[in-house]
C-alpha cells in the first residue's frame, strides 16, 4: 500500500513532519499505518486516502477513533422484552434545545423500529432539566433482535452522532418479579414469584435457573421446564432461605431468575428480586421517653411512643409488616397502628380525667407482650405569690 494521506476539514494535508501535532507510525513495510492528529479545535470532516500501491489490488481494514470531552453512558438493562421501554442516556452535559434524536440500528445498518426523541427537561425520568441526563419517549420494539442505540444532537452548535458500543437484545419473553422486595426469617422459606410472559406467536417451554447468595438454599417445583402458550403468562416460584447461626444478624440478597427457551435456547430473559432475612422475633419492648413526665387529667394531653420488635439477642428486627394485636390501658385511651415499619410501631396515648398511673399493655402475634407506665397528675405549683391587704400601712392600720 501507498502512504495514507489525511486531510483536515479545510482541505490542508496532515504533515507527519509536524511532530508537535501529528504522530505517524508505519510498520511491516506499510501494511500497518497509524496517524494521530491533534485537531486543535478544528471541527468537521477529516478524510483519509489509501492507495493500493504498485500491485494494483489489495484488501485492508480501516478504523477511525476520536477522543472527546463528552463522556456518554447509556443506562439500564441490555436484555429487554418486546414491551414498551424508555431509554436513558447520560451525556454528562446539556445539549442544544435539551433534546437528542435516537434510533435503533442493527449491525448491518438497518433500522429497528421508528426514531424517537430523548429529552433533558425533567419530565421524562431524566432527573432535573439541563443536567445532561436524557430520557426517551416510550419505544416498542417491532420484533425480536439485536440493535445498537444511536443518538444525534447539537452541542454548542456542533452536530454529534454517537453509536452505543453495547447492543440491546430484544427477546420475545418478558420477566418481572411479582414483588421487587420481600422479607422473611431465618429457618423459614420465603417464596419468590416471577411473571413470565410469552410474547411470541407460538407456545414456548422454558428452563428456569434460580440463583441466590452463597449459603442460601433454593427449591422449585418448576423443573425441568414449564410451558407458556403464545401471549400467555406463567408464574413460577422458588423457595429460598438460610439456616440461622449465632452470627446471622440479618441480611439482604438478590434472587436472580433466568428463563431459557427449552426448544433451541435462543430466547433468554431474567430478572431479580431482593429478599431480606431477619432473626425471628422473641419479644417486644416499649420505647417510652415519658417515664419521668406527668400528664394532666384534662382528656387532651397526648404523647407518642414506639414499640420495638426484638430478636432472641435483644436486637431490633427491622421488618416491616402488619400484626394482629391487643392494646389496653387502665387510664386514658391508647391506640396503635398495627404496622411495624423497620421494626418499630407507633403508639399514641391520651390522658383521661382521672389521676394515677396508667398501665399500658400490648400483645401481638405469638403472645409477645410488653407493658409501660405513664403518670397522670394534677399540676403542681411552679411559683408562690404573696399579697398584703391593705398594701399601705403608713396610717397605723392593723
Amino acid at each position: 500500500f501507498g502512504a495514507m494521506q489525511v486531510q483536515r476539514p479545510d482541505g490542508s494535508a496532515v504533515d507527519c513532519n509536524d511532530t508537535a501535532n501529528v504522530l505517524c507510525v508505519t510498520l511491516n513495510n506499510g501494511l500497518v499505518q497509524y496517524v494521530q492528529v491533534n485537531t486543535n479545535g478544528q471541527n468537521g470532516i477529516y478524510t483519509a486516502t489509501i492507495s493500493v500501491g504498485a500491485s494494483g489490488q489489495g484488501t485492508f481494514s480501516f478504523n477511525a477513533l476520536a477522543a472527546s470531552a463528552i463522556n456518554v453512558r447509556t443506562l439500564g438493562k441490555r436484555t429487554l422484552s418486546l414491551s414498551p421501554h424508555a431509554f436513558q442516556v447520560d451525556l454528562g452535559r446539556a445539549a442544544d434545545d435539551n433534546a437528542l434524536q435516537g434510533w435503533l440500528q442493527t449491525s448491518v445498518g438497518t433500522r429497528l423500529g421508528n426514531a424517537f426523541q430523548l429529552y433533558d427537561d425533567g419530565a421524562h425520568n431524566d432527573g432535573a432539566a439541563s443536567d445532561g441526563l436524557f430520557g426517551s419517549d416510550a419505544f416498542t420494539p417491532p420484533a425480536a433482535g439485536v440493535a445498537y442505540l444511536w443518538t444525534q444532537g447539537q452541542l454548542d452548535g456542533v452536530a454529534i452522532t454517537r453509536a452505543d458500543p453495547t447492543p440491546f437484545n430484544f427477546q420475545a419473553v418478558e420477566v418481572a418479579p411479582v414483588q421487587d422486595n420481600l422479607e422473611g426469617y431465618y429457618d423459614e422459606a420465603v417464596t419468590v414469584a416471577f411473571h413470565v410472559t410469552n410474547q411470541d406467536s407460538v407456545s414456548h417451554c422454558y428452563v428456569p435457573q434460580f440463583d441466590a447468595p452463597d449459603g442460601w438454599s433454593t427449591n422449585t417445583l418448576y423443573t425441568p421446564s414449564f410451558c407458556v402458550p403464545a401471549g400467555g403468562t406463567a408464574t413460577p416460584t422458588v423457595d429460598v432461605g438460610r439456616d440461622s447461626t449465632a452470627d446471622a444478624k440479618g441480611e439482604t440478597g438478590g434472587v436472580i431468575a433466568t428463563f431459557t427457551e427449552a426448544e433451541a435456547g435462543r430466547i433468554v430473559s431474567g430478572d431479580a428480586a431482593q429478599v431480606s432475612l431477619f432473626r425471628k422475633p422473641a419479644g417486644i419492648e416499649f420505647d417510652n421517653r415519658w417515664t419521668f413526665t406527668s400528664l394532666r387529667p384534662n382528656s387532651s394531653d397526648t404523647v407518642s411512643m414506639t414499640v420495638k420488635l426484638l430478636d432472641d439477642q435483644g436486637e431490633l428486627v427491622g421488618r416491616s409488616l402488619d400484626v394482629n394485636y391487643q392494646i389496653e390501658t387502665t387510664l386514658g385511651t391508647v391506640t396503635a397502628t398495627g404496622h411495624f415499619s423497620n421494626g418499630r410501631m407507633p403508639v399514641q396515648f391520651t390522658a383521661g380525667d382521672q389521676t394515677g398511673n396508667a398501665l399500658i399493655t400490648l400483645t401481638v402475634d405469638g403472645g409477645l407482650t410488653a407493658t409501660t407506665t405513664l403518670q397522670i397528675r394534677f399540676p403542681t405549683a411552679a411559683t408562690l405569690a404573696l399579697t398584703a391587704t391593705p398594701s399601705d400601712l403608713s396610717n397605723g392600720a392593723n
